[in-house]
């Protein structure tokens, strides 16, 4: 089985954004992010959000009901919408982030800072 921080199709990318070797590359983006440094619930978490797929916002497709609404805001509820739109979570997401651009927060906030987000407004354990 090969390992996850080399394999995984988005971290190469995000590995791609300046010059130096790959070693080099790997080394920086891994410092801070290593994806070994989370347990496996927080590793599955970060890949749902990336990819906008949690069991919050796409069980009705199982379930066959109508899709999740925001209570707060009567739209959707999708990964992008508590993430960057939502405004009953503006205080807590300003505490550990300041970008509204999902790129934005997937590439430069900490992961340990979008885990403690998603925990605060207790979103953890529905993902």
């Amino acid at each position: 089985m090969s390992c996850y921080r080399c394999c995984n199709p988005l971290l190469l990318k995000a590995l791609d954004f300046d010059g130096g070797t790959s070693q080099d590359k790997f080394a920086k983006m891994t410092t801070e992010t290593s994806i070994h440094s989370f347990n496996w619930k927080d590793q599955v978490l970060t890949n749902r959000l990336m990819i906008g797929h949690t069991s919050l916002t796409h069980s009705h497709l199982l379930s066959k009901e109508p899709p999740l609404m925001c209570t707060y805001c009567s739209t959707l509820l999708t990964v992008e919408h508590i993430l960057t739109n939502c405004s009953h979570y503006q205080s807590s997401r300003q505490k550990y982030y300041q970008y509204f651009y999902l790129s934005n927060i997937f590439q430069v906030v900490p992961k340990k800072s979008l885990i403690s987000f998603i925990k605060e407004i207790n979103f953890y354990h529905q993902f």
